[in-house]
This record gives structure tokens, C-alpha cells and sequence, in this order.
């Protein structure tokens, strides 16, 4: 819940050591279908060029690392 109404995300987890720029592109392009913003979560880093995706897609796809 958010100030303003629920929020819905397509979530994609990744269990590996990089998430690249087309696995947010493949989020991306599932959660545009849906209508509905990505999050996209990973143990492992995010690549340079994944980070250059980030800042051209805004509020689209989010990416978080996480720790187990």
C-alpha cells in the first residue's frame, strides 16, 4: 500500500552473481504487457550497462540486491 492506492509489481528473482541489461529488458517487457511496473531482484551485481538501463527506464523497473 502506497499513499496513493495499492501497488502491483512483476517481480522477477535471479539467484546469480550479475543480472545484465536484458534481464531487466525481459522484465521490462513483461510487466509493459501487464501494464504494471517491474522489480527485479538478484544476490549478484548489476551490470554497467544494466545501470545505464535504469536511469534511461525511471520509475519503470526497479532492481534491488538482496542478501540470503
Amino acid at each position: 500500500d502506497t499513499p496513493f492506492g495499492k501497488q502491483e509489481f512483476y517481480l522477477v528473482a535471479h539467484d546469480k552473481k550479475s543480472s545484465s541489461d536484458s534481464d531487466l529488458t525481459i522484465a521490462w517487457q513483461k510487466a509493459h504487457g501487464m501494464k504494471i511496473q517491474a522489480l527485479v531482484m538478484s544476490t549478484g551485481d548489476l551490470s554497467k550497462k544494466g545501470k545505464e538501463h535504469l536511469k534511461d527506464w525511471g520509475n519503470l523497473v526497479k532492481w534491488e540486491k538482496i542478501k540470503f
